[in-house]
């Protein structure tokens, strides 16, 4: 029976070739400025639907409730108000909490970025569990601009150190003209108290120019071609390379 081949030397030297182009082509980003509407949280606040959730203006709620698979028990609204006793910076922070229930929730805002820049979002978090709950506080970035909870939410590493303020951050890549940054929380049990306060966000543009940082940032379109090994593809030269490997291809029949 007739089959088609290919040959294999003038196909796999030219694919070689985009791999490198994949990996090692170093990332081309100028110096960038996005805009954080109140990030210290000192201007006005507004009600989201209920006297329990009052936020700063520029920013919304999202959180899930009741038997949410991510939730081990049922998940309830937290509380969210403006407050004054623990800041860091200036005079209100924001305090948010569950009582005798779980959270599972972000406080987030949409900024607007030039595509395929790189960005770092920062806050101080003040975590207080008690009885200890396992209460993890924890920033993220929204690459695409959708929901919290979609699959390509990128979260950084999370903190549950007690009464104190410690500093999170989180680092991705915009793939639109729009990413979200949140402040997330998740306490693993329900216990009494679980209440975070959050100061002194801010976002800044993350520029590796030839260097690796040593925290990867992850990449959610492309898991083959992290950034962390060049930052992504240039795809004009890729595109260009493919044309020659398809020009370069011979084919044929065999019995």
């Amino acid at each position: 029976m007739n089959r088609y081949y290919r040959s294999g030397v003038r196909f796999a030297v030219p694919l070689a070739l985009l791999l490198v182009l994949c990996v090692c082509l170093p990332p081309r980003l100028s110096a960038q400025t996005a805009t954080l509407q109140n990030a210290g949280f000192e201007g006005h606040w507004h009600e989201q639907g209920a006297g329990e959730l009052v936020l700063p203006d520029g920013w919304t709620l999202e959180y899930r409730d009741g038997s949410h698979p991510w939730c081990e028990s049922p998940c309830k609204r937290p509380e969210v108000k403006p407050n004054t006793e623990y800041v860091t910076e200036g005079q209100y922070s924001i305090r948010s909490f569950t009582t005798f229930s779980r959270g599972l929730y972000g406080i987030w805002q949409e900024v607007a970025v030039p595509s395929g820049s790189w960005w770092t979002f920062t806050c101080q978090v003040r975590v207080e569990s008690n009885p200890p709950g396992e209460l993890a506080a924890f920033v993220g970035i929204q690459p695409w601009g959708a929901g919290l909870f979609e699959r390509q939410m990128v979260w950084g590493q999370e903190t549950q150190a007690q009464l104190d303020w410690q500093t999170v951050s989180v680092t991705a890549r915009a793939y639109g003209s729009r990413i979200r940054v949140a402040m997330g929380a998740n306490n693993k049990w329900p216990t009494q108290n679980n209440t975070l306060w959050w100061d002194n966000c801010r976002i800044e543009s993350a520029d590796f120019g030839d260097d690796c940082p040593d925290d990867c940032p992850e990449c959610p379109e492309c898991p083959g071609c992290p950034p962390c090994e060049g930052g992504g593809c240039d795809v004009e030269t890729i595109k260009a390379a493919l044309l020659e490997v398809l020009r370069g291809l011979r084919w044929g029949v065999v019995d």
